[in-house]
């Protein structure tokens, strides 16, 4: 919805904050272009700033920052509150006035003070708020982590901001990288909160709330973490009235998510999340809904037949864009300003050309994304379910020689490279299979299933961050709900939704996704697993759903996995680009870097000798982003010459 920014200062200067909050404002006009404002408490040194993305309520009366009904609480809030009007029904005292759901959160800050308010909001947002009585700024973010928020400490001030370019203005920011984020950044392909790439910055976790006191300490408190799902199979469940349950909640999501003064339209994919998605956005909406989907002229199938076929009878519009190899590689440079921090899943390509097609429709958009972490719809949990049994009572030879054998057929695979894409996927899971039957725990399980070890080669000491360990479960059902945990906590916020939310904001448009309500994802998580999980089949209750909306033979189909041909772009059309930044010369600024390796393994890829893409594509996405981040800091270097002077006096 917006961009939010702010400052707590100990500067004597009354106009610093002022000043530091206006710059940083200034970076974020991308998620707000429809307004802007500036509110300050210049003699307790505290100043918000807004971008504002006009959603619900469009007229002034809406306008950011704003000040709560008794003159408490002061607010910047980035997102949406969807039950705002329930929420103003349940005041003793409800204002007819109070029309935007910023309004309305302020009235409950009032009347339950912000603890208590936290857990009766149902929405997606990052907000900052003032309490002018206790001299406490508190920040906080959703439960689920789907709007982002920043924050540093840079001497006397504590500074926030929905993105990291907005905190790079302050005049004591030095850019210094943080090893262990970058670590986890090379294996994952992304960075993990409360982490950033920066040493200096946090990302605020989803769920917490932050108390920034007058002493200038800092509390972090977490007011909502999701439950670990149930790991019981055999407990008999009504499937039926299970079905009933989740087309109730799914449907009040929905409902939630549509409510907006602009249009709405759904990103579609043809798939079983979407299309549950689609059918209930449709029967809420009053008028036409849109439906927005992304061909791809590289791929060797299209989903694209599919989806028109469902939208017709949903009786939605369905816009339908081909796009081209070209388009996909004019995003590329642009990535480092969308992402703001190094982001190396490459179907961030695909989320930045869906954005800007719908945003040439609507100005908000719903979309599927998380029914596969809520309903066993990953490929590693098939994983966990099918080979589990196989090998974890196993003698230890009968282990080491199923590894070798994996590891021998990735390898074998890996030589061919002139074989379909597909059989390169299966050498990559045979190659994560092996590495998963040496674990011990489940995290390093996890780890093995979703990470990339090969990047962890680049870094010449990798900073590794401790962690607690659960030792390996006794049952396969347990193995699944601890997976699932991990992909709720850990990939969902931190790549799903950064992706997302990223690629949205940058063009003004406005993502919800109803599949990630707080109620839907503590519903599903006391499922037993076999409601989740069915003889083989992943969402198995998401799909009885749907097939009360669509006909079977329009959904089922086999699974066809798509991936953007990066392996051959950067062979290809991104060579020169991508020999550019991997050049002696460029990689000697890097001393973390281990530039023989890097160099070796892009070698082994231009000669084909084995795909080194899933390690490669990140690195390219930190040096691309790095480059970019030092043009900027040379760029804004006035801007902060001058907060300085003003900061010394």
């Amino acid at each position: 919805m917006c961009g939010i920014a702010g400052i707590r200062s100990g500067s004597i200067d009354r106009d610093y904050p002022r000043l530091v909050v206006a710059a940083m404002t200034r970076r974020l006009v991308h998620r707000g272009p429809d307004d802007f404002g500036i509110w300050t408490d210049p003699w307790r040194g505290v100043a918000f700033g807004h971008r504002r993305l006009a959603v619900i309520d469009p007229t002034p009366a809406g306008k950011q920052p704003m000040v709560s009904p008794s003159g408490r609480f002061a607010i910047t809030c980035n997102g949406e509150i969807y039950n705002y009007r329930e929420l103003l029904q349940q005041l003793p005292q409800a204002d007819a006035a109070l029309s935007s759901d910023t309004s309305v959160l302020l009235a409950c800050f009032d009347q339950w003070g912000l603890d208590e308010t936290l857990t009766r909001v149902n929405g997606r947002f990052a907000f900052a708020a003032w309490d002018r009585w206790t001299g406490t700024l508190f920040l906080a973010t959703d439960r689920l982590g789907e709007k982002p928020l920043y924050y540093a400490s840079f001497g006397s001030d504590t500074v926030f901001a929905s993105e990291l370019k907005a905190l790079t203005v302050h005049d004591r920011f030095d850019g210094s990288i943080d090893a262990i984020a970058l670590d986890q950044y090379l294996k994952k392909g992304f960075v993990s909160a409360p982490r950033s790439i920066y040493k200096h910055i946090s990302k605020l976790a989803p769920g917490s709330l932050a108390l920034c006191r007058r002493d200038g300490s800092l509390e972090i408190r977490q007011y909502w973490s999701p439950p670990v799902p149930r790991a019981d199979h055999d407990v008999e469940v009504n499937s039926r009235e299970a079905v009933e349950q989740l087309d109730g909640l799914l449907t009040d999501s929905v409902r939630l998510r549509m409510r907006s003064d602009v249009p709405v339209g759904v990103f579609y994919s043809g798939g079983i999340d979407s299309t549950a998605i689609l059918a209930r956005a449709r029967r809420a909406s009053t008028g036409p809904i849109t439906a927005f989907t992304i061909d791809f002229e590289e791929s060797d199938h299209s989903e694209a037949a599919h989806a028109r076929a469902i939208a017709g009878y949903l009786e939605c519009d369905h816009v339908e864009a081909t796009l081209s190899r070209a388009d996909a590689l004019a995003i590329i440079p642009d990535l480092p300003s969308v992402y703001d921090e190094p982001f190396g899943d490459a179907s961030s390509i695909i989320q930045c050309l869906l954005a800007r097609v719908a945003r040439g429709h609507v100005s908000v958009a719903l979309g599927g994304d998380g029914g596969g972490e809520l309903f066993c719809g990953s490929l590693r949990y098939h994983w966990a379910n099918r080979f589990w049994p196989l090998w974890k009572d196993a003698p230890s030879h009968v282990r080491r020689a199923a590894k070798g054998a994996f590891i021998a057929s990735s390898a074998a695979l890996s030589l061919l490279p002139w074989l379909p894409s597909r059989v390169s996927r299966l050498a990559r899971r045979l190659e994560r299979i092996s590495d998963g039957l040496s674990s011990t725990d489940t995290e390093a399980l996890y780890q093995h299933l979703t990470a990339q070890p090969d990047a962890a080669r680049f870094l010449l000491q990798a900073a590794t961050e401790a962690a607690s360990r659960q030792p390996l479960p006794a049952s396969r059902d347990e193995l699944l709900a601890q997976l699932m945990w991990l992909d709720t906590t850990d990939y969902l916020p931190n790549d799903i939704l950064v992706k997302i939310d990223r690629a949205t904001m940058a063009v003004g448009l406005e993502a919800r996704l109803p599949m990630i309500d707080y109620r839907l994802v503590e519903w599903a998580s006391s499922l037993p697993a076999n409601v989740r999980l069915r003889g083989g089949v992943g969402k198995w209750v998401l799909k009885q759903l749907v097939y009360r909306d669509v006909p079977r033979p329009l959904l089922e189909r086999p699974k066809q996995a798509f991936s953007l041909p990066v392996a051959a772009w950067m062979r290809g059309p991104l060579r020169d680009w991508a020999e550019d930044l991997l050049a002696e010369r460029n990689l000697q600024d890097y001393p973390i870097l281990d530039s023989v390796e890097v160099r070796r393994q892009w070698t082994e890829h231009l000669g084909r000798r084995r795909d080194w893409r899933h390690s490669l594509w990140p690195l390219l996405m930190f040096l691309s982003w790095e480059r970019h981040m030092r043009e900027a800091r040379v760029i804004s270097s006035s801007a902060r010459t001058r907060l300085a002077a003003v900061a010394n006096g």
